[in-house]
């Protein structure tokens, strides 16, 4: 009896399988191993929150920053307690960024752009050209930064938010950045 080895091309199949196997096992690894970490709920100051939702977090160097509904922004030392922050706001805020611990931003509704220089005691608004809703912030350093918003909205500013402009002229559709 002669053993003879099955032709290339009816082996492609089983190597395909087998190599679409592994990566699959290795994404449910992955998977498993994310979900089996311990997670629990935090109460964020009781009632203060309550009906509210919760768009955007940022942590830096242990200190994190959330914001939401109505102008609400809590603060956290190292996430198991929060304690509210005063906007002075009350319009929704759909994004939260710091540079450090100190100096953050936060835009929302009606092209609110926020600024706090002092880890949020105080929070102070910016101008801003535009009047859509913001979704999110961020900056490279404490000088330069994007905001993207509703119908295509991107700003910039190149002195921490003094001023704000527009990077592109009209809009991008509508279209959610």
């Amino acid at each position: 009896l002669m053993l003879r080895r099955p032709p290339r091309s009816t082996l492609l199949p089983y190597t395909t399988l087998f190599r679409s196997s592994c990566s699959l096992l290795f994404a449910l690894f992955a998977i498993q191993s994310v979900l089996a970490q311990d997670w629990d709920f935090v109460d964020v100051s009781p009632g203060l929150w309550a009906n509210m939702d919760l768009n955007d977090v940022f942590f830096i160097s242990g200190q994190g920053w959330a914001v939401g509904d109505s102008g609400a922004i809590a603060h956290t030392h190292n996430g198991a307690r929060w304690h509210d922050q005063n906007s002075g706001v009350t319009v929704d805020l759909h994004g939260v960024h710091f540079v450090d611990t100190l100096k953050g931003w936060a835009v929302g509704t009606q092209g609110t752009i926020l600024q706090t220089k002092d880890g949020g005691i105080t929070w102070g608004q910016q101008s801003s050209p535009a009047t859509a809703t913001l979704y999110n912030v961020d900056f490279a350093d404490e000088r330069y930064g994007w905001v993207v918003g509703r119908d295509g909205a991107i700003l910039y500013t190149d002195n921490g938010g003094a001023t704000w402009a527009f990077a592109v002229e009209g809009n991008c559709g509508q279209r959610h950045l």
